[in-house]
């Protein structure tokens, strides 16, 4: 039997025509519809992975990982307010995910929504103190706030040293 996890590494369009046969016997088979999703990601097809992260979420919307990982495929795209939308949906399932929270914060740094981005890094940071995507991102927003020795001081935990 074959991993689809490697031969999505290995070969994602084999991997994409495994799914589809997978789909063609069973259309509501969510995983598969999951598992596609993450081979168009693995192409750059973030449209198409997106579509199928959304058929998947149609079939469970409870399956959290379908939306963190439309989430990623959302940021590819630079859709930050799809990205707000998205994670405020996925955190009514799981409130306490740090990587919805870091994405979120993400989006609203990009929107220069700074202080609801500390909102989102800061009770990112407290689940997980030292998760180095968290810190960039709260050392962003600070910068973007005018906080620029706080900024450093965070930033230099993760060995980025700034001269501001």
């Amino acid at each position: 039997m074959v991993d689809m996890f490697d031969l999505l590494e290995k070969d994602p369009e084999e991997h994409i025509r495994r799914c589809n046969s997978v789909i063609k016997q069973a259309p509501d088979n969510f995983m598969a519809w999951f598992m596609k999703g993450l081979g168009h990601g693995n192409l750059g097809d973030h449209e198409q992975s997106i579509k199928c992260f959304d058929i998947a979420l149609d079939i469970n919307p409870s399956y959290h990982k379908a939306m963190v990982w439309k989430l990623n495929s959302l940021g590819a795209l630079l859709r930050w307010n799809d990205i707000i939308i998205v994670s405020g949906e996925a955190l009514k399932l799981e409130p306490n995910n740090v990587n919805t929270l870091e994405i979120r914060g993400r989006a609203f740094v990009n929107l220069e929504r700074n202080e609801e981005a500390m909102e989102c890094f800061e009770k990112a940071i407290k689940l997980d103190k030292n998760n180095e995507e968290v810190l960039k991102g709260m050392g962003a927003a600070l910068i973007g706030l005018g906080r620029n020795e706080e900024a450093k001081e965070i930033l230099r935990k993760i060995g980025i040293n700034l001269q501001l």
